[in-house]
């Protein structure tokens, strides 16, 4: 996954379709830019965001459930140690 890959992301949650992003296998100096790219379009359709763990997150529609217990598998933030980190409210739709 890269930065141009943002735009299919985005494409996908416009068509109602959830997406899971392993940020893990994504080199760091792009995660930021993929991250504020990705929750633009969300907020944008009133979908939401939920951190499966540190390095992983749900992206999805407001008409797709993502609620679950993640609990101990995160820390509520994707770290981006050159650039530094993005919160995320667990329980908050953005």
């Amino acid at each position: 996954i890269d930065v141009n890959s943002a735009e299919d992301i985005c494409m996908d949650l416009m068509d109602g379709k959830a997406v899971l992003i392993n940020f893990d296998i994504v080199d760091e100096t792009v995660v930021q830019r993929i991250v504020d790219i990705v929750s633009g379009a969300t907020l944008a359709i009133n979908g939401k965001v939920r951190l499966i763990s540190d390095m992983i997150a749900v992206f999805a529609p407001k008409d797709i459930d993502i609620t679950g217990n993640f609990e101990g598998y995160t820390t509520g933030r994707i770290g981006v140690p050159s650039l530094g980190s993005v919160d995320y409210d667990e329980e908050e739709e953005i």
